[in-house]
């Protein structure tokens, strides 16, 4: 953004540098105060008024995130939603924990109508990755691989297109 200013400013101060040695003289337009006072105010636009937000700005509300209330009896929407989460423990404590994921118990349907966007994996409280989704994909289970901490504690998030977002959660 300042790089663009700098430029419009330089081709500015160029066509001034231009005009002058043309003969071309650039001055400001002063209106007096009788001047002022005839003309009729401008009309004001209701959508200019309001202050809208830059892209880049732009923040979502944070949606609601629906928990299984209990991750052994999943019932109604939980049983397509709730992220599950296995754990492959090695032999040996330096080996890598392998966290398999899948969504629901019965598998998500990815229809144009009712989708998964995305599934995220949280260590902690840092995304460690994100799976962006859409209709058709074949989402049947997710295997990584994770190095193993004390009482490390992972969430998964899915988001549903209809639904919202569904979580849950596993410490090591």
């Amino acid at each position: 953004m300042e790089r663009r200013l700098w430029i419009k400013a330089g081709l500015g101060l160029a066509a001034i540098a231009l005009g002058a040695r043309m003969g071309i003289q650039l001055e400001p337009k002063r209106l007096e105060a009788q001047e002022r006072s005839s003309e009729r105010p401008p009309k004001k636009n209701p959508k200019a008024s309001k202050p809208r937000p830059s892209p880049e700005k732009k923040v979502e509300p944070e949606a609601e995130v629906h928990w299984p209330k209990d991750i052994s009896r999943l019932q109604g929407l939980e049983t397509d939603h709730v992220p599950l989460l296995e754990v492959l423990s090695p032999e040996s404590k330096e080996e890598a924990v392998q966290l398999i994921i899948r969504v629901g118990r019965q598998m998500h349907t990815m229809t144009q109508a009712h989708y998964l966007h995305w599934v995220q994996v949280w260590i902690e409280d840092l995304k460690a990755c994100e799976m962006s989704l859409q209709p058709g994909d074949l989402i049947p289970r997710w295997q990584l691989s994770l190095q193993r901490k004390p009482s490390m504690q992972i969430t998964v998030k899915a988001k549903c297109n209809l639904h919202g977002v569904w979580a849950n959660r596993l410490v090591l």
